[in-house]
């Protein structure tokens, strides 16, 4: 799922008048953290449908998905229906333990309206990271469960190390861009916490093997690739790299990884030590941006769960109710 911002400058752009209903439907609906009312669903259904032909209210009511808001979108409607009592709220801890809709990385920067109105409200957002991090995938758009299930990017059903980092990365950059947004800068406002229960040890092991080599390998491409930083063709080419995830995410990575807390994020488990990325710069110095992307993939390298989670398929398979053909008579 792209970034809803990035959706609509896109579409703010594009000449296509085939393409007239998509662009306004875009520009005028919620933020994406506001629970869209029954009339707001209705307009987006109508739209959808005009453009798409088939995309009927009907056609996503047969679906099997479990589409969900996230906990921030769930406290953000409840806060705006009490504007007289809740300034009395002192602490809140929202539980992201499943995947929600509308990128819900982002919903956090609704609640800094209620954190600026109320200077005493502490907010602790915990993400679980089996049960929603891990399980955002980038091959398909979306919350589209059923083919998460279907089409496995491992063949046996485990968890690619490829999935891994870039939803990591989503999270933690937005929290860490939430003082920009207008979020108070005093300590404890906000926190993030990247949940690794039930199994700390093997959130650790993803972490070391796939999360902070994908951080040192982003820090050797912005080396290897960018000769000159004011070269706009060398840091688009470096920022197109799989190797690339975000502005500034390996420093959020190495202060997370030395327990500071100046960003706001936190994890419950160990999250492993920085990479050296002196041997990764010095062995690959004279690749391209093609020779990067192809190294960049670990096919090899795939996770399963450890008790008492189940197996990584069928946690994902939670996310779905029971089809037609799999319902026992």
């Amino acid at each position: 799922m792209s970034h809803p911002e990035s959706s609509k400058s896109m579409l703010r752009a594009w000449p296509d008048k085939w393409y007239h209903d998509l662009h306004r439907m875009l520009l005028s609906g919620p933020e994406p953290w506001l629970i869209p009312t029954e009339s707001n669903l209705d307009r987006m259904f109508q739209d959808i449908g005009y453009v798409a032909g088939k995309a009927t209210k009907e056609h996503w009511e047969s679906n099997c998905g479990k589409y969900r808001f996230s906990a921030a979108a769930t406290a953000i409607h409840f806060l705006r229906s009490i504007p007289n009592s809740r300034c009395h709220i002192r602490k809140i801890r929202l539980c992201e333990d499943h995947e929600g809709v509308a990128y819900p990385e982002c919903h956090a920067k609704g609640l800094i309206p209620f954190c600026r109105e109320n200077p005493a409200l502490r907010i602790e957002r915990r993400v679980s990271l089996w049960r929603n991090i891990f399980q955002k995938s980038q091959w398909w758009d979306g919350c589209d469960w059923e083919r998460r299930v279907d089409c496995p990017l491992d063949e046996e059903g485990r968890l690619a190390a490829d999935e891994v980092t870039r939803p990591v990365a989503d999270w933690m950059v937005e929290a860490s861009v939430l003082g920009r947004a207008g979020m108070s800068q005093d300590p404890g406002t906000f926190t993030l916490v990247l949940d690794g229960d039930p199994t700390p040890e093997r959130s650790s092991e993803v972490f070391r093997l796939a999360v902070q080599r994908d951080a040192a390998w982003q820090d050797a491409v912005e080396q290897c690739l960018v000769r000159d930083p004011l070269n706009w063709s060398d840091v688009l080419n470096m920022r197109l790299s799989r190797s690339f995830h975000f502005v500034g995410f390996p420093q959020l990575l190495r202060h997370l990884a030395s327990n500071k807390t100046s960003s706001g994020i936190r994890c419950n488990f160990d999250p492993g030590e920085p990479w050296d990325i002196a041997p990764i710069v010095e062995a690959n110095r004279g690749w391209s941006k093609d020779d990067w992307d192809e190294h960049w993939h670990r096919r090899d390298l795939v996770f399963e769960t450890a008790p008492p989670l189940p197996k990584w398929s069928d946690l994902v398979r939670e996310n779905m109710f029971p089809r037609f053909w799999e319902i026992e008579e």
